[in-house]
């Protein structure tokens, strides 16, 4: 729990100096939200996992669309996703739940 915790202190001075998207306060545990507008529809979430289901540490971010314009927005961005593949340089795993 340590570890998580000062994970993500490190992680919220990084994105403090590299990146828009705001950081809640930093908690000793396996993810972080990140308030992006929206609240109730749209969350995004950094993880750290020290198994992901192939037994490697990971990281990852997950966006969740809900409400109304979930399905919607998901479908916008499914049209957009090699070439957000693309300008991020990595693969993306799309799952809907």
């Amino acid at each position: 729990m340590k570890e998580q915790l000062q994970f993500w202190i490190v992680f919220q001075d990084f994105m403090a100096k590299n990146s828009a998207i705001r950081c809640q306060k930093p908690q000793p545990r396996q993810w972080m939200n990140h308030p992006i507008g929206w609240p109730s529809e749209i969350h995004l979430t950094s993880i750290i996992s020290t198994r992901n289901k192939t037994g490697q540490p990971e990281i990852r971010v997950e966006l969740g669309l809900l409400g109304r314009e979930g399905k919607h927005r998901f479908d916008a961005l499914k049209l957009q996703q090699l070439n957000i593949e693309r300008n991020i340089k990595q693969q993306c795993d799309v799952a809907v739940i």
